[in-house]
């Protein structure tokens, strides 16, 4: 994430990948097998789609994929050798980058133009300053933690932010848990379709907000 004034827009993903002898962990010099970290999130969608089409073997490459709740989680994995590579967003990455200096970026995964706060119509949120007291989920510690602070911080209003992992999104401004959720994939709200919600542009402090039944 990277605010410009008060715009928040969604810098590149990135696949992290630790370095250690001939350029890959430990657990990998001892097997042919290249075990990848993926974040379960549709902004890595790539991951298992390439596995289920056949596109690794096609290249010649023996892929384990091991889920994970959060890019934070998965990047703390590669850092312990737990498995190969990695994906997450910028945020996560390049704390990860600056705490264990063997690591690299070596892939720009996905870019997107914004992040969004969407809120239950029903929750009575129609402005920033409504988010107020209220509790937002928000994978902490990732790109989208980042943005949600800082844009709350700019605009003066405090909220309470509730750890939920990407997967676990939908089902959390679905049942109620939640009065809004933090998203750094616009396209995200167009998954619920059995909610009502307002969607609310971080791009400026104002955030014209757009509201719609989906």
């Amino acid at each position: 994430m990277i605010i410009r004034g008060l715009t928040a827009v969604v810098a590149a993903t990135v696949i992290a990948a630790a370095l250690a002898g001939c350029g890959s962990t430990g657990k990998n010099s001892a097997s042919d097998t290249l075990t990848v970290g993926w974040v379960v999130d549709p902004c890595w969608s790539q991951v298992p789609v390439a596995e289920k089409l056949g596109y690794f073997a096609e290249s010649g490459v023996d892929i384990e994929v091991v889920p994970f709740p959060t890019g934070a989680a998965a990047l703390e994995a590669l850092a312990g050798g737990a498995v190969d590579v990695a994906n997450g967003g910028d945020v996560p990455t390049s704390a990860a980058a600056l705490k264990n200096p063997d690591l690299r970026i070596i892939a720009d995964g996905s870019r997107w133009a914004e992040g969004r706060f969407v809120a239950r119509r029903s929750a009575g949120i129609t402005s920033i300053p409504d988010l107020s007291g209220r509790k937002i989920a928000v994978p902490l510690g990732s790109s989208a933690h980042y943005f949600t602070t800082k844009f709350l911080g700019e605009a003066g209003v405090e909220a309470e932010l509730v750890q939920t992992g990407p997967a676990e999104i939908p089902t959390a401004i679905g049942n109620h848990s939640v009065d809004v959720v933090a998203v750094s994939n616009p396209r995200w709200p167009n998954r619920w379709s059995r909610s009502t919600v307002t969607s609310s542009s971080c791009r400026d402090r104002k955030s014209t907000t757009s509201t719609a039944s989906i």
